[in-house]
């Protein structure tokens, strides 16, 4: 049902508004550390974006398919608009603390891979599917740099 390139703009949406609220919310830290946290979080973001844009410019479709594409991208900027998920819900200016701030990160990124596991039942065809395993496991690993990093 859907396709990669389908999937991978469905992912550079969701990266792409991440990106654009957390490079907003980040100007009403009045603290520094935190608002830097923000702005590499948005920077993570953007960089996430660029990787799936650089798949999906990878994706070989047909003649008949670009022009599904076209349309399919109209669609996704209308119906995915600004959403966040979990952050859409999230009050920046109540994070007092970098746990709180990368909690909130963390529910973000579970939120997109729940997201990312519910389309799986929606893959017809083997390449999309392990394309989209690797958004998943890239998504991931968004979790395990925080784990790493110490910041719980």
């Amino acid at each position: 049902m859907f396709k990669t390139y389908e999937i991978l703009d469905i992912a550079i949406q969701l990266e792409n508004n991440a990106e654009t609220l957390y490079r907003s919310k980040a100007r009403e830290f009045d603290r520094s550390d935190l608002r830097e946290l923000m702005i590499w979080m948005a920077d993570e973001e953007k960089n996430h974006a660029q990787w799936f844009a650089s798949l999906k410019n990878r994706v070989k479709i047909s003649d008949e398919e670009a022009l599904m594409r076209e349309m399919s991208e109209d669609l996704l900027t209308d119906f995915m608009g600004k959403a966040c998920f979990s952050l859409d819900d999230a009050v920046f200016q109540e994070i007092r603390t970098k746990s709180e701030l990368v909690e909130t990160f963390i529910e973000f990124e579970e939120d997109t891979i729940l997201f990312y596991e519910l389309l799986q039942s929606f893959i017809t065809d083997d390449d999309t599917a392990k394309n989209l395993k690797n958004i998943i496991e890239e998504e991931k690993k968004h979790i395990n740099t925080f784990k790493q990093k110490g910041f719980l």
